[in-house]
């Protein structure tokens, strides 16, 4: 089953895109730096070195790359994004397709909450909070991936509505059903 892709799929695709050539590219210099880097098989040889954790918030992209089966998508310019992010992550450095997910897999998408993703500031105005997380971890060097108070509270609020309404559908159900006996 082909599955309609929506724009923000779309955006959030081609930036993880972007974020794991620029990650491979990093991974050479830093293995370079490092005296160990290798003409023959760089990419495999930096990825030994250093591992790539891609966050995204997206959870329809994260679920679509650790699905073992590639869904596919309406869009055929974006399924080649997909299947070529896919295909890092499910074939190994010979090309033989991997069964599963393994604990030393060089690299690994991440779904992270939305209020830690720390670069929301350069793209979303007006939100101080996403201001506030970056400028935190540039000062402190250190990187948090739990969710802000205020989005824990938000998620709980949006739950709550949708158990009530789920609710209230359900007792319309039953008294439609009532009606019919």
């Amino acid at each position: 089953i082909k599955r309609q892709c929506r724009s923000t799929f779309r955006a959030e695709t081609q930036g993880m895109g972007y974020g794991t050539e620029v990650g491979a590219h990093l991974r050479a210099v830093l293995t370079q730096l490092d005296g160990k880097f290798t003409y023959k098989n760089w990419e495999e040889k930096s990825a030994q070195q250093y591992r790539h954790v891609w966050f995204t918030d997206c959870q329809s992209l994260h679920d679509y790359l650790k699905n073992p089966v590639p869904q596919g998508c309406e869009d055929k310019r974006l399924e080649i994004d997909l299947e070529a992010l896919r295909d890092s992550l499910w074939f190994d450095a010979d090309g033989n397709p991997k069964d599963d997910w393994i604990e030393d897999q060089h690299d690994k998408p991440r779904w992270i909450d939305t209020s830690a993703m720390i670069c929301d500031s350069l793209t979303k105005a007006g939100n101080e909070q996403f201001a506030d997380r970056l400028v935190e971890t540039m000062t402190t060097g250190r990187f948090t991936l739990e969710a802000s108070p205020e989005s824990q509270m938000k998620k709980l609020r949006q739950q709550k509505a949708r158990q009530v309404k789920y609710l209230s559908n359900k007792e319309l159900t039953d008294m439609d059903e009532d009606d019919a006996v």
